[in-house]
C-alpha cells in the first residue's frame, strides 16, 4: 500500500498540472511495496486531448525540468 506522505509529495509536486490533466497514476515497486533505496518513483500523467509537447512545455514553464 502507498505511504499517505507519497501521495501527498505526489499531489504536491503536480499541483500546478492537477487543471490540465485527467489523472496521475503511480505504478512500479511504490505500489506494491517491492520498493528499495535505490528505486524510482513511476508515475504516468493521463493527459486526456492535451499533446505530450503542451505538458511537457508546462513542465518547462514551471521550471521543474531543463530542455
Amino acid at each position: 500500500m502507498v505511504e499517505e506522505t507519497m501521495k501527498r509529495q505526489i499531489s504536491q509536486d503536480f499541483e500546478f498540472l492537477k487543471c490540465h490533466l485527467q489523472g496521475i497514476l503511480l505504478f512500479g515497486s511504490y505500489t506494491d511495496d517491492s520498493y528499495t533505496i535505490r528505486s524510482d518513483v513511476d508515475i504516468c500523467l493521463v493527459a486526456g486531448e492535451r499533446s505530450v509537447k503542451e505538458i511537457f512545455n508546462m513542465f518547462l514553464a514551471e521550471g521543474v525540468t531543463e530542455k
